[in-house]
């Protein structure tokens, strides 16, 4: 394909989706319809069940992890691979994303332990407590 006619298909692309996206002017008289305001209003409104809490305790044993460079709130994001030994139950592994506070950043190495809750019922969803770790 030479340099020329990639940018013609590029064009052509170009052309068709703007034909496809609604104008201004358009965007502008849907909001002026009464409807538009309760429309997003029921769209954006949760009607999901929230999901149960976190309750079963456990411990999760760090395999990997790593720093994604990402925050939330004052706590590093990191994703975290590790098996998490129920209390009373069978281990079994897990991918999950954690807030790691400051102070225990340098403990985020494989083969460390961490006291965990899961949901029974949905073993996916896993939370590391960091207010109960040992300093």
């Amino acid at each position: 394909m030479s340099l020329f006619k990639g940018a013609r298909d590029l064009r052509a692309q170009v052309k068709a989706a703007k034909e496809l996206s609604p104008t201004i002017d358009e965007v502008r008289a849907a909001k002026q319809n009464p409807e538009w305001d309760s429309r997003f209003s029921q769209a954006s409104a949760s009607t999901a069940p929230a999901p149960p809490e976190l309750t079963e305790p456990g411990t999760g044993t760090v395999i990997a992890c790593y720093n994604t460079n990402l925050y939330k709130g004052d706590d590093t994001l990191f994703a975290f691979s590790l098996v998490v030994l129920p209390d009373g139950g069978l281990p079994y592994p897990i991918t999950c994303e954690s807030g790691v506070p400051d102070a225990y950043l340098s403990r985020c190495v494989a083969g460390a332990v961490f006291p965990v809750v899961f949901d029974r019922n949905d073993p996916s969803r896993v939370d590391i407590k960091w207010a109960a770790v040992s300093s």
